[in-house]
């Protein structure tokens, strides 16, 4: 703990900033002795591919072309900020401003949730350099932390700040197995992570971390993430034997978008020679070693399609979607990665009714899946 005499009386009661950067480069520029900015790779575009529709119903969101665009990856150092680790985290400068750039929030930089707080945590005060990389909705989300989190990794890397020289990464750690498994994937040491949640306020010497993708990642993912996921294959992916499997991912355990005629489905699909699992129950280097073998993967939208960064080339998506929602975060994958042909087909969804989300009912709907319509794309994909 830190004496209440070296902390600035502005923030000696509630610890709250007293404003706002919109950007940390806008900071940097005016406190240059106080960190600095590396610009790994520049941003850039490209067009998704053009998916497959099994039944021509699709909505706009599939209509080719699409553009996917990033914005320059960058790495930056800041000296004497602190960090509150509610939601994907928050940075605070030595002059007691908000980094929103750095600290993203649902209501924008006005209605940040730091600002609606009575009064922060206790703070604490970690000395050497502290490597953030929590990052929103990654702690029980599959796809955001694969895509969104450990990309930033290899972004610190990159720019000199690899594991043997930052003494710990503050991390929105989940409870779910593939956090920490994916994290020595990524050569994190155990002893270096530590967990964050709304109880950690922390006063660090010097901080390093990366920039965060404004907005969801299926509408900005560049190139070099899916690139990134195949090095943590540890040998699986893209092995010299040509893809054999194929998969049909369960979802019979979730709580929402789940195949009310799973039963059917998979009893039809294991007679075609199809395995059938849930990636849920399986380790990362195991569905990193299906998703490598497999020829064709069919699913339901889930977070496990993820896995198509470490699809074989010529690889085959079928994704099915409730006739009354899409994303397009998996054929941005498969396009990103260049090595997968991807098709979706809608399903009759069926109302899920949950009061404590009602903005993501039509995103939570089960669906039953027309046997008939889905083997008439397998076979004529076969």
């Amino acid at each position: 703990m830190i004496p209440m005499g070296a902390i600035p009386a502005v923030l000696r009661w509630s610890g709250r900033p007293v404003g706002v950067y919109a950007k940390t480069d806008d900071y940097l520029e005016q406190h240059q002795n106080h960190g600095w900015i590396k610009q790994i790779a520049a941003g850039g575009t490209y067009e998704r591919v053009a998916p497959v529709s099994a039944d021509n119903l699709l909505p706009v969101q599939f209509n080719p072309p699409q553009t996917v665009s990033w914005d320059d990856e960058k790495v930056f150092y800041i000296e004497k900020c602190r960090f509150w680790g509610y939601y994907g985290g928050s940075i605070v400068t030595h002059d007691n401003r908000l980094l929103y750039d750095l600290s993203p929030d649902p209501w924008g930089p006005r209605r940040h949730a730091i600002f609606s707080q009575l009064k922060l945590p206790p703070i604490k005060r970690l000395d050497g350099l502290t490597a953030v990389i929590s990052t929103p909705e990654a702690k029980t989300n599959y796809s955001h932390w694969m895509v969104d989190l450990l990309p930033r990794i290899d972004l610190l890397s990159r720019a000199g700040f690899r594991p043997e020289n930052v003494d710990r990464y503050l991390v929105n750690l989940g409870t779910a197995s593939y956090c920490r498994e994916t994290l020595a994937l990524a050569g994190i040491p155990p002893n270096k992570i530590m967990a964050v949640d709304a109880s950690s306020h922390f006063l660090c010497d010097a901080v390093v971390t990366s920039n965060l993708r404004l907005g969801h990642w299926q509408n900005n993912m560049p190139f070099w993430v899916p690139a990134f996921l195949e090095s943590l294959n540890t040998g699986f992916a893209h092995a010299k034997t040509p893809a054999f499997r194929m998969l049909y991912l369960r979802r019979h355990n979730c709580r929402h978008r789940r195949v009310l005629n799973d039963e059917v489905i998979s009893e039809a699909l294991l007679s075609l020679g199809f395995d059938v699992v849930d990636p849920g129950t399986l380790r990362v280097c195991d569905q990193i070693r299906l998703f490598s073998e497999a020829r064709m993967v069919v699913s339901s939208h889930s977070s496990a399609l993820t896995n198509v960064a470490f699809c074989s080339e010529g690889s085959n998506i079928i994704e099915v979607f409730s006739n009354r929602y899409f994303d397009s975060s998996f054929w941005t994958m498969a396009s990103a990665a260049r090595r997968s042909n991807y098709t979706a087909m809608t399903a009759d969804g069926q109302p899920y009714i949950d009061p404590s989300v009602p903005y993501l009912v039509g995103q939570r709907e089960h669906m039953h899946i027309d046997l008939d319509a889905l083997l008439k794309v397998i076979k004529s994909i076969l």
